[in-house]
């Protein structure tokens, strides 16, 4: 950019401002009619600061290598300089003394990218000439006097580095930030707390002794027996790890990351949670089909590492109707937001899931075989099973309203406020207290005759989440809406997602839904533009 100023008669003067572009490059228009539908480049705009006596004659006119095009970038016709612009504003003014200050904002692109709005501050002394005041000091006619300018009470200030924005990102020596995702010793963790609540069914539970006393009797040592039961317990990790690798390698890393805020996916997910909840509840159960069982189980029948392997096989599918809900609550909640993958395709986290999981739940027989005089510490199968079970079926419930609610946010349909999520789950731990206490009762369960340690510890547990809950309801009167428990926060709807105490913005901000809209009102105000990029899911 360079400033001069010509004097026309006693009184008029005209205030020119030239753009010289690179090749290659375009500079916007100051009329620019971008369609209410579209988003296009920002206008050049000239502000200008006039002292008493001065006043503007029509406006500033722009000349030089104009034309109107279909912008490559923005995808619709647009009026832009090329090679050179040039701006002219007439005024007139009753001093020759008079200094006319401002600025003027301008936006370049080229046919693949732009660069920021820039804003270049200006200043014609009409007795003296005129400079220009940017950050590339390089370029200005006449630097101003100290603390003329200052910069740091604008709402904008920066350096853009010219060098930096036309290298490559792979020059930069600076190694690029990782995504933090959950370590995978964690979810190792939290598969194998699946798999120790998976040995608490009865699907599987009462399968240890029997598969433990079959090693131990018909080994031909205690070397052999324990072999074959370590073999066993591996054959059991490897069936669960397989058909890991067999679910993620069909969707792959990024299907299940799109999937996870996916509304219908969602809503598929939160209904075959309750699926699975009900069957958990008893009043159905979620089996394979018999044949593959029968077709197992009589290749078991043949001995050697190949029977044994079929053993751990049959195991798998018999107590599928107990172990399928848990793993599939496993897989879908580690696949979301995985980004570590093998061979590209196949994500690592529901592999750390199932590796968890598989050898929770190989450990007890393995240790078992080893040791068979351990099984004598067992307790014995009952209906304390029935209710690990159903306590499974209300979390399956809690999870449910999780994609329920993904969904709802991600469409904006609001059926599920932040008020009915909360009570929901309230009544889910109501409804465990009320099962503790034999009030409530379900298919499979047998009477309670007495209240033992662990039953009043499970009420106990539960009537405190139910009061824990129940806070989600108290006020914050600084934001004007609920206050999220902590426990809560990620998994509940925003709270200003309500219908009792709705809001817009959280923090009692003032916010914009809209970057258009916001971009105006900005400007009307004068004031910064803080962008939050996030997602409903």
């Amino acid at each position: 950019w360079s400033f001069e100023q010509k004097k026309l008669t006693d009184n008029e003067y005209e205030l020119i401002a030239k753009a010289s572009i690179e090749d290659g490059w375009y500079l916007y228009s100051q009329f620019l009619n971008i369609p209410e539908s579209e988003i296009g480049p920002e206008e050049t705009y000239f502000e200008f600061t006039l002292p008493e006596g001065v006043e503007k004659i029509g406006k500033t006119v722009e000349t030089g290598n104009k034309k109107t095009i279909d912008d490559k970038v923005f995808g619709f016709p647009l009026t832009k300089f090329t090679k050179e612009a040039i701006f002219t504003q007439k005024v007139k003014t009753t001093s020759s003394e008079a200094v006319i200050s401002g600025f003027l904002e301008f936006m370049t692109c080229d046919d693949t990218r732009c660069l920021p709005p820039t804003d270049i501050d200006f200043s014609y002394d009409l007795s003296k000439g005129s400079f220009a005041y940017s950050e590339d000091k390089g370029k200005t006619s006449t630097p101003p006097a100290n603390g003329e300018y200052d910069l740091s009470g604008t709402p904008v200030d920066y350096v853009f580095n010219e060098k930096m924005a036309s290298s490559k990102c792979e020059e930069t020596t600076e190694e690029a930030p990782k995504e933090e995702n959950k370590s995978s010793l964690l979810i190792f963790l939290l598969g194998f707390g699946g798999g120790l609540l998976a040995l608490l069914t009865p699907c599987v539970f009462p399968m240890i002794p029997l598969t433990v006393s079959y090693f131990t009797k018909t080994g031909e040592d205690k070397a052999k027996g324990l072999r074959d039961a370590i073999t066993y317990g591996l054959s059991i990790i490897g069936i669960y790890l397989v058909l890991g690798l067999v679910i993620t390698g069909i969707f792959g890393a990024d299907a299940l990351n799109l999937l996870s805020t996916n509304a219908w996916f969602n809503i598929f997910f939160g209904v075959l949670f309750i699926v699975f909840a009900f069957s958990f509840f008893g009043y159905f159960e979620i089996t394979l089909p018999s044949s593959w069982s029968t077709k197992s189980d009589a290749a078991a029948s043949k001995g050697g590492l190949v029977g044994i392997f079929f053993m751990a096989f049959t195991l798998a599918l018999v107590s599928f109707s107990c172990t399928g809900p848990i793993i599939g609550t496993l897989l879908v909640e580690t696949a979301k937001g995985s980004a570590t993958t093998i061979l590209g395709r196949i994500p690592l986290e529901p592999l750390m899931g199932m590796l968890g999981f598989s050898t929770a739940l190989a450990l007890p027989f393995t240790l078992f075989a080893a040791f068979p005089s351990w099984l004598n510490s067992l307790p014995k199968s009952g209906g304390w099973m029935n209710s690990v079970k159903v306590t499974l079926g209300f979390i399956e419930i809690a999870l449910a309203l999780k994609f329920f609610s993904v969904a709802d946010l991600t469409m904006g349909w609001k059926f599920l406020p932040y008020e009915l999520f909360l009570a929901v789950w309230i009544l889910c731990a109501i409804g465990l207290v009320l099962y503790y206490a034999g009030i409530l009762k379900f298919p499979h369960d047998s009477k309670v005759t007495k209240f033992g340690v662990g039953r009043i510890v499970m009420i106990g547990l539960f009537l405190l989440t139910t009061v824990y809950l129940l806070l989600g309801f108290r006020v914050n009167k600084a934001s004007g809406t609920f206050d999220t428990p902590l426990l809560l926060s990620g998994l509940a709807p925003p709270a200003g997602h309500s219908y009792i105490h709705p809001m817009k913005c959280p923090l009692g901000l003032e916010c914009y839904k809209d970057f258009a809209q916001a971009l105006e009102v900005a400007k009307k105000k004068n004031k910064p533009i803080f962008i939050d990029f996030t997602g409903h899911g």
